[in-house]
């Protein structure tokens, strides 16, 4: 599926920085997951740091949905461009 690149996030300045921190945070799960898998930690360890990042990470796809839908689909008029946004949506999420 291709992206557009004009399509803004459209994040007040308060949804940017918890996103921006979620992410920060998963950054530093994933430096810690790698030197617990490097120093043979236990694989239940190893997993309990793993859905911490899912969970940061799934939090971060909320927060960029709720965004989209009420700023980018609100801004649309015709009833086709909806149609195709809320597609290419279920799309995206069905992947997982």
């Amino acid at each position: 599926m291709q992206v557009s690149k004009q399509q803004s996030t459209y994040l007040s300045q308060a949804q940017k920085y918890k996103v921006i921190l979620r992410l920060k945070i998963s950054k530093g799960h994933l430096d810690k997951i790698i030197k617990m898998v490097e120093s043979d930690e236990s694989c239940f360890m190893v997993i309990h740091q793993t859905r911490a990042v899912r969970l940061a990470l799934k939090k971060v796809d909320q927060i960029l949905l709720e965004e989209y839908l009420m700023y980018c689909l609100g801004n649309m008029v015709k009833r086709e461009e909806l149609q195709q946004e809320v597609h290419k949506t279920i799309k995206l999420f069905n992947k997982d």
